[in-house]
Parts: structure tokens; sequence; C-alpha cells
């Protein structure tokens, strides 16, 4: 296996310097830090027994002699990297350094798998990436019968990233996920507790649909020699002689090749990655900066300046703090945030864990119920109690979290001595708690091992969020004897859908308005709000019982428009949430949705003033957005009246902008633009789902089509998406054409 490791660079020697110190702390193949797979240290693949060459080169471009000067400093630190400097003459231009590496690789003796790794220096590694996880296997596996052809790993790219800063625009819906298995040639399912996502860009918007992208992206030679001698073909060595036009060109080549809707992609499920876009340096694209925002510890001895001074951070040994940026998410791959410590003073300290005090819930759950629990002992972070409610088991559950007692002291039991439903079971269980804050799980779930360890850490670096979630992937049952921590993530599952749920408070609320666009098994909430909520009830609890499937809804509108709480959801898939037959999902399906339509009604009502119908109510929840599709919401048909529904929306929608910037004033102006502007796009799009859903079963065909033909009129470019999802997929290629001929 030979992996290049192509880094480009102009004059930004702070930010060079904390590509190559990240990159060499937190890439490792087969447990290895990377720069120990050197070519001069021979090693061989502890696996398969193919020697392994990873080479990383800089391609750099000096502006001034002091620069170069700082940049050979930098060579001599890092004396197995390949420095290049572009100069005047063809023979170092670019282009000529850049087919020099592609060509070294070519007659390399490495005769299996080679892979190429593209880097821009305001690039930096704050998590852990295990690369072995994905190479060959991700670029060497076919995706069922699809032919895809699996072209790109975007480690830039995670859940969390739903705007683009570069375009000041959000990116939503994101394109639907799948959990990517690291297999084998011989067919054996590798283990381990991380997983990354597939994905397909042509479902995607902005960076989600840029497949060749030299920014954190990792592809096969192949895939390389096949952009690179397009672009040739067509532009000549001009076309490769820069990296923003090498990227524009092979984006551009990748699309008329007629290959672009075969591709697909994979990202990690949790964020590793960001750009520092606060300086420019190149002159192709005049592409927009984050706003510098410097963050010190007291002794880093570094006064608030511009980016232009970031050279003196550098000279300063100044470093950027890692835990900084794995404690927070951010919307966008480009940041501004610049966190430095004074290199070898170590991250800023942490105070002493908080206490967690996690409820789980239990009925006749035998076959589950270790497993959730252990998940939860397992957790990184130890400071916890967990409160288990035996909601009158008639199997083994009592008896097996009894024996879980014994092992672990942090595990406490309440026992109910009839059964008295998850509403009731959950009140007792934070009756009894005594954390700071209050996590959720049920007994039938597999939590992530640093699930509560960076809820906990987002919480405590954003004080305004209230209540926090995570994104989630189903699974079904398989009947595995699980001994210790580890197995429990084992592959050895059948892996079901990844969930996501929004970063943004915004639209969690807005969805809010639709369904329950929050994982209840994920949720972290400060005991502030628990502590508040239940001195406002009359019967003083959390959880109003007189639900029986839908006491999460209830609780969370409650707290988002009853109490101005904030809830969110991190992007990072932390939990794995079980389907089978027992599930309140499956079992009370229908019962389930009544008391959603009666819940959304009863608080409706207040905030716009108008008393909706039931069947209003029915079909308004009805209106799934592409986002909810892919979250499992289900559309239905029906006759009511459907112009009585849409100006339902136009209300709601009106409602909700009117009170966005007084309540999110603490949200940074361009996010909250990016929000708002996703929301009346979001309406746009669900009046027109219910148009044309009148139009095609609405008794009154002529009072339909003037209502389908007033949408277009006002929004052509929507109508058209819409009717092109009536069409389904057989014409889904025909549409696409279309649209992109527009």
């Amino acid at each position: 296996m030979r992996l290049d490791v192509i880094c480009f660079s102009k004059d930004r020697i702070f930010q060079l310097s904390e590509y190559l110190r990240t990159f060499n702390k937190h890439v490792f193949y087969q447990e290895k830090p990377i720069d120990e797979w050197h070519p001069s240290q021979h090693r061989h693949d502890a696996v398969k027994g193919d020697e392994v060459q990873i080479l990383m080169s800089v391609i750099c471009k000096c502006s001034t002699p002091e620069v170069k000067k700082d940049y050979e400093g930098l060579a001599m630190k890092y004396a197995t990297v390949n420095f290049m400097y572009e100069g005047e003459i063809e023979e170092r231009s670019f282009a000529s350094c850049l087919l020099e590496v592609f060509d070294r690789q070519k007659t390399s003796d490495i005769v299996s798998d080679s892979f190429v790794w593209f880097n821009v220096d305001d690039a930096f590694i704050f998590d852990r990436v295990d690369v072995d996880q994905f190479l060959p296997h991700f670029f060497c596996q076919s995706v069922g019968q699809s032919h895809k052809w699996n072209f790109a790993f975007h480690l830039k790219l995670t859940p969390n990233v739903w705007r683009s800063h570069m375009t000041n625009e959000h990116m939503l819906p994101l394109p639907p996920f799948q959990r990517f298995v690291a297999q084998e040639k011989c067919g054996s399912i590798a283990n381990g507790k991380d997983f990354f996502l597939t994905f397909d860009p042509a479902q995607g918007r902005v960076d989600w649909n840029y497949p060749w992208d030299l920014s954190g992206s990792i592809y096969s030679s192949l895939a390389v020699e096949f952009i690179v001698q397009g672009i040739l073909a067509k532009h000549g060595r001009a076309g490769v002689n820069h990296p923003n036009v090498l990227e524009l060109y092979g984006n551009q080549f990748l699309k008329q090749s007629g290959r672009i809707e075969s591709v697909q992609c994979a990202c990690p499920s949790q964020a590793v990655m960001h750009l520092l876009a606060v300086n420019q340096v190149q002159d192709v694209f005049k592409n927009p900066l984050c706003k510098m925002e410097l963050i010190t510890k007291e002794d880093t001895m570094c006064n608030p300046s511009t980016a232009d001074d970031l050279g003196r951070y550098y000279e300063k040994g100044c470093v950027l703090d890692e835990q900084f940026y794995r404690n927070d998410r951010f919307p966008s791959v480009h940041i501004g945030q610049v966190c430095l410590i004074t290199g070898g003073s170590g991250p800023y300290p942490t105070k002493a864990q908080d206490l967690v005090s996690v409820i789980i819930p239990a009925h006749n759950a035998e076959h589950y119920v270790e497993n959730a629990m252990r998940s939860i002992m397992n957790q990184t972070y130890e400071n916890l109690e967990i409160i288990v409610i035996d909601d009158a088991s008639t199997d083994s559950t009592r008896n097996i979290i009894e024996s879980l007692m014994k092992e672990d002291d942090r595990v406490h039991l309440v026992k109910n001595s009839k059964k008295l439903g998850v509403a009731v079971a959950l009140n007792a269980g934070f009756a009894n708690a005594k954390g700071a804050y209050f996590a959720r799980m049920d007994a039938d779930d597999i939590s992530m091992p640093e699930r509560i360890a960076k809820q906990v850490a987002f919480l405590e670096k954003n004080p305004n969020i209230d209540i926090l979630g995570t994104s989630i992937m189903t699974f079904t049952h398989i009947h595995t004897p699980l001994h210790d921590g580890q197995s429990l993530y084992a592959a050895d599952i059948n892996p079901g859908r990844i969930i996501t749920y929004s970063l943004s408070p915004i639209i969690t609320q807005w969805h809010m308005l639709f369904g329950c666009h929050f994982a209840h098994p994920t949720a972290v909430m400060r005991r502030s709000v628990v502590d508040h909520i239940i001195s406002t009830t009359d019967d003083k609890v959390l959880y109003d019982e007189s639900w029986a499937c839908c006491e999460d809804y209830d609780l969370w509108l409650r707290c988002l428009y009853d109490h101005q709480f904030v809830i969110a959801s991190l992007g990072d898939v932390l939990l794995m949430h079980r389907k089978h037959k027992r599930n309140v999902s499956t079992i009370q399906r229908s019962r389930q949705k009544d008391e959603a339509d009666v819940i959304i009604n009863k608080h409706l009502t207040r905030w716009i003033g108008l008393h909706v119908r039931i069947d209003i109510i029915q079909l308004l929840r009805a209106s799934a957005s592409d986002m909810e599709k892919q979250n499992g919401s289900e559309a239905t048909q029906t006759s009511v009246d459907f112009s009585e529904t849409i100006q339902i929306i136009h209300k709601l929608r009106d409602y909700f902008l009117s009170s966005c910037n007084r309540r999110y004033h603490n949200i940074p102006p361009e996010e909250l633009s990016s929000a708002s502007s996703y929301i009346r796009q979001d309406a746009v799009a669900r009046e027109g789902m219910l148009a044309l859903q009148a139009f095609t079963c609405n008794e009154d065909f002529a009072v339909a089509a003037r209502m389908w033909l007033s949408y277009c009129e006002r929004n052509e470019k929507e109508g058209r998406n819409a009717f092109c999802n009536l069409l389904g997929t057989t014409n889904a290629k025909r549409c696409s054409e279309y649209q992109q001929n527009e």
C-alpha cells in the first residue's frame, strides 16, 4: 500500500506548521503514527504482509526570501517531508512539481493499492484518524449491485456541516447517509467503535456536491490519474498549474465525462478536521474569509491582532489547542476561531467532571438491557450515576440489572410494583437523579463510548444550548452474546439507516412544528432545565404522564415554545438505536401519530391564534420536507382543504421568522441568515408538496389545478423539483439533465 500526501502552501508558515504537526500527531496506520511509515523505515502491513509507504510532499510558493527561510527551517524540522519550491521557470512550476509527484508514484515498486491525499496548508486535524479503517477497503469495495464508484473520502465533512461559508448559503437538506463498514478482501467484517458514512454527492448541495476537492480529501491513484489526464487532454499543463484551477477543471471534467452519476463519496461520522480560513493567499478566486477570533490562555503572551500576524505566533512557539476544537462543533468546514496555547504548555486545564445522571427505563428487556447498560458503564466519561427503572418486568430484566449493580456501584435500581408506562418511569428516574446533567438512554439501545463525554464537553463550551441530542444509526437485533465493552461496537449487526438531526437550534425548532425532530434516547439536559420545568407544572413532574407514546414530543415543544429553552443535536452519530417488533413506534404506531397530532394542535392554537382542525393538522404534518422523509416521516394523501393547510404554513413561517431575530440574537448573523433562508425554502417546498398532492388526488380537479399552477408561477424552480419528485426514480435522470440545462 502506498499513500502520497500532497499539501499546497503559500506564504503561510503558521498554518503549514500546524498542518504538519497535527497531521503527524493524529494520523495513524495500524496503531502507528504516520511518520513511522516513512519509506526509510521499511515497514510492512502486519495484516497482509505487503510493503507500506506513506510519503508526504509540500509544494511551496514563497513570495519573499524571508518566507522561504522560514519554510526551510520547517523543512529541517520535518526531514522526512519532501519540500518542493515553486519557481519562475517552467521546470519549477506548480504543474511540474505536481506531475513529478505523480510520476514518482507510477515508478514506485509498490504494485498494490495506491492512494493520494490532498491538503491545503490551512487544514488542521484535531482528532485521531486511522487511515487503515478506510484504506484500501472503501476504494476497493463495490456497493451492492448499484455499480457505484467509490471516488473520494472527504475528511473535512461530517453531518455537523450544514452551511457553506464560501458561498454564504445553507446546504440543506444534507444527502442521505449510509454506514460504511471496512471489509477485508476475504469478506470478514472489521470491528471497531468508529465508522464512516457514504453519500451520493448528486443528492447534496455546495460542499456536499463537490467530489473533486483538494482540501482534505483522499482518492485512489487511478481516480487521480483519470481526472488529471482528462484535464491535460483539454487544457494542457495550464489546467493543472494552480490548485484552484486544478480543482475547478477537475469537477468540470468529472461531470462532462459522464462518470459523475456513479460517484459515491464518504466522510467521518464525527468531526476530525477544519480549515482555518482567516487569510487568503491565492489570487484566482476571491473567496470570503472568516473573521478571525483569537482565543488564548493567559500565559500565551499573544495579543489579539489580525490574521496577517499569524507568523508572530509561529515565532513565539504558539500552537492550536486541539482540545478546544474537539469540544465544539461548527456548521461550516471553514472557521475563524484561532485557539492558541504555547507549545509544550498543554491544553487548557479541565475542571473536575460534573456528575451526569443517566436515566434508563426498562420493561421486559432481558435480551437487550445488559448491552445497553454496559455501553453506559464503559463510557469514557466516568462520573456517572446510572439509574435504571424496572417498570414491573415479568422476565429476567430485574435480575440482570441487580447483577450489574454488584459489578458497578454507579448502577442504581428503581422498582415499580406494577407497569406504569414510560412517562411515569422516567419521572421516577429524574426524581432520584442527583447530577448536574441528566442523560437519557433506552434499555434496547447502545451508546458509543464517547457519547456522554462529547455531549457534556459541547454543553460546557456552549452555555446557550440547554438540551443536546445526537444523530443515530438504526440497527436490527441479532442474538449475539456480548461479554465486554469493546464487543458492543463490533460490526456483527445489521446496520440500518443513519438519521441525522440538525446542529442548528433554529432549524431544530422549526422542524419541531411538524414532527419530533430530535432523538429522545440521545438527550442530555442541564439540571437547571429539568428543575425549571418541574417547578412550573401542576403535578411537579417533567413528563406529562397522560401521554402513552409522545411524552418526549410534548416535552420538547413545551421547552421550546413555553419556556424558551434551546435545543440542538450533534451531527456525530453517537447512539445505535435498535429496531425490533416491540418498539413503541412499531406496536403503537397509529396511537403515536394520533397523539402527535393532538399535541401539535394544542400548541398551534396558541401560537397563531387560530383553531386548527385535526384533519388539517394531519395534512400539515404530512407536508414532509426532503430532510424529514430521509429521517422516516411518512407523507399521506387526503382530500381535505389543501389551501387552508398552505395558509397555516405561511402563518407558521411568519410567526417563526418574526421571533428568530429576537430569540437567537447570540447566533452569528451569517448563521442566522442561512437558517432563515432554509426555513423560507422549506416552507415553499412544503407548500409545493401540498399543491402537488391536491393536483393529483383532490376530487375538484379544476380547483387543484389552479392551485398548482399558481404555485408554479410563484416558484418555478421549486415546482419543477416537486414535479420531478412525483415522477419518481424512473425519470430522475431526465429531470436532473433538465435542471442542469436551466
